[in-house]
């Protein structure tokens, strides 16, 4: 099965399609499309909070040159099997807290007090007033999510959300995963390119067994384990993101003086962060605006032309020429055009 092929089965429900003429196959994805929507429905009661953010996808010509950045898409095939990898690890990991056996958990840490109180502040400029950081919860923030779904200021609100996040780690100890609102969670569907998944796959195959002094011996080690996947993780994903930023500036740099269309996703005090269609972002520094000095207010985290009163708010769409790039910093500029 492909997962393209079984989206669009799903998607047009084509029952009479030609891509799948087995009758036991087509009724046991219309089943695991129907899983995924109680299980989908479960999560969201519970306060799962499900990010909105885009996906890159670039693409590369014969010569390893790039040749377009667009926006990942996934249909509904993807959604199932992550809905489905989601309870899979959730089983796994309170059998096993339900059964005192120790394991790799994948935790996800209340955010601090001191992010919360920021993400209160960004929170005030939607309109949503929190008298108390307690009110702060994952249902909590994945309702306002929600609410900005279909709103240009959808990705300003998931990001501001993202970053007040503490970082999910791995541990021997139990706690909770924030994100995900729930307890005993762990990593288990991927063991090939994950090793905190092989590890918990080793404990499971010892338990079951019984090979009661293997897995003592072993989960000695749990907790070097745990700190160092923890460190090569934050290596690799610091690796992706600079990767993504260089094949960005790449791509970028043979668009010079070309218009786009984009939407404002931050104001700051030194210029205006616009996200492209194709997840590329750029600044827009208030000395290249021509038209007028802007200020910008951080009440209202707006920027208000002296003169004009014009103003540049997040959410906002707005027409942009590339300027430039830095390919020794990975950074690209725009000319905001009003």
């Amino acid at each position: 099965l492909v997962y393209d092929d079984v989206s669009m089965f799903l998607d047009t429900n084509a029952n009479n399609s030609n891509i799948y003429k087995d009758d036991v196959l087509k009724e046991k994805l219309h089943l695991m499309k129907e899983l995924d929507e109680i299980l989908t429905i479960k999560r969201k009661n519970r306060g799962t909070i499900d990010f909105e953010l885009p996906e890159i996808d670039i693409s590369f010509n014969k010569y390893g040159e790039v040749e377009n950045i667009s926006k990942k898409t996934n249909g509904v095939a993807n959604r199932i099997i992550e809905s489905f990898m989601v309870c899979a690890n959730e089983v796994v990991g309170k059998h096993f807290g339900n059964e005192d056996i120790p394991i790799i958990y994948r935790l996800h840490p209340k955010p601090t007090e001191e992010k919360l109180e920021i993400l209160k502040n960004y929170l005030r400029h939607l309109n949503i007033n929190i008298q108390s950081i307690d009110q702060i919860t994952p249902k909590f923030l994945s309702n306002i999510i929600e609410k900005f779904k279909d709103s240009n200021k959808s990705s300003f609100v998931n990001y501001t959300i993202l970053r007040s996040m503490s970082k999910a780690q791995y541990s021997s100890n139990i706690d909770i995963h924030f994100g995900l609102a729930t307890f005993l969670y762990c990593h288990f569907t991927s063991p090939i390119r994950r090793y905190a998944d092989l590890t918990v796959h080793r404990t499971l195959k010892n338990y079951l067994h019984a090979n009661n002094e293997t897995t003592k011996n072993y989960l000695d080690y749990l907790d070097i384990t745990s700190n160092h996947i923890n460190d090569t993780e934050i290596i690799a994903i610091d690796a992706e993101r600079k990767l993504e930023d260089i094949k960005k500036v790449e791509f970028m740099k043979n668009k010079i003086g070309q218009v786009f269309n984009g939407i404002i996703v931050s104001v700051t005090s030194f210029g205006i962060f616009v996200q492209l269609d194709n997840t590329v972002e750029g600044l827009g520094k208030y000395e290249d605006i021509a038209d007028d000095y802007y200020e910008f207010n951080e009440q209202t985290l707006t920027a208000v032309g002296k003169r004009s009163r014009n103003v540049f708010d997040i959410g906002m769409e707005i027409e942009i020429i590339v300027a430039k790039v830095n390919e020794i910093s990975n950074e690209i500029y725009f000319y905001l055009n009003r």
